[in-house]
């Protein structure tokens, strides 16, 4: 019993500090510390956060690799100095190391050669289907314009300005992509037209003995309009227009 009373004494003054309570470091001010059973943090930890990583965007991380794979180091071949991406670099190392004997190598490269060539001829695949594919339903929607005798539409792209490598198994497009590029197109074209009707014109004029005097200037005219002509059609790859 008197242990007991010995420490209410105690517990009292603790709570209740006296007038000459000293403030300093690990002792805040009475009126700001907290009270018997408050909480610092009342909200608390947000849940999961103890254990929650810190993740690199995907993105950003493919953009690394990539770029760390691709980044120049430089090499000597012979007396001469050169810079190859860091993954050419690394699959000529594989090479030499096959070359040399050794079976580790040998193994790690038939295997890099095997899947690189079955994911060419994959995507070979892919892309003459996809090329045989879009030129057949067109068709068959232009058979069904010229059944019922109606003027063929013209899409962008045009299945005739297509053209497949077949040796690389690119596409390649003779044309505009898309409507906004056909517009432009369409408009180049009409130019195109309209030059090569001033040059004939300008051609008519310079053999009229009439002109000899202007003869030169005819000439400068001509050369103007031909390298205009010549720009576009250059731009316009042999594509016509078909409507």
């Amino acid at each position: 019993m008197a242990a007991d009373e010995s420490k209410a004494p105690k517990k009292k003054a603790e709570a209740n500090p006296p007038a000459s309570y000293d403030v300093g470091y690990a002792k805040p001010p009475a009126e700001t510390r907290f009270k018997p059973g408050q909480s610092g943090n009342p909200r608390g930890r947000p849940k999961g956060a103890k254990n929650k990583p810190q993740h690199i965007g995907t993105e950003t991380l493919h953009d690394i690799i990539l770029s760390e794979a691709y980044r120049k180091v430089a090499i000597t071949e012979g007396n001469k100095r050169r810079e190859i991406p860091i993954l050419r670099a690394t699959v000529r190392s594989i090479a030499l190391a096959a070359a040399k004997g050794q079976p580790s190598a040998q193994k790690l490269l038939l295997d890099i050669v095997n899947k690189t060539e079955a994911a060419k001829r994959q995507a070979y695949e892919r892309t003459a289907q996809e090329f045989v594919q879009y030129q057949f339903e067109w068709e068959e929607v232009f058979a069904q314009y010229r059944a019922k005798g109606l003027p063929l539409p013209n899409p962008a792209p045009h299945p005739h300005d297509l053209q497949f490598d077949e040796a690389t198994g690119a596409i390649t497009i003779i044309g505009p992509q898309n409507e906004a590029q056909k517009l432009k197109w369409e408009e180049a074209s009409d130019s195109l037209q309209r030059l090569e009707e001033s040059i004939a014109e300008l051609q008519i004029m310079r053999e009229d003995p009439e002109n000899c005097d202007i003869k030169h200037l005819i000439d400068d005219d001509i050369a103007f309009y031909t390298n205009i002509r010549d720009r576009i059609r250059a731009a316009l790859k042999g594509w016509r227009r078909r409507t």
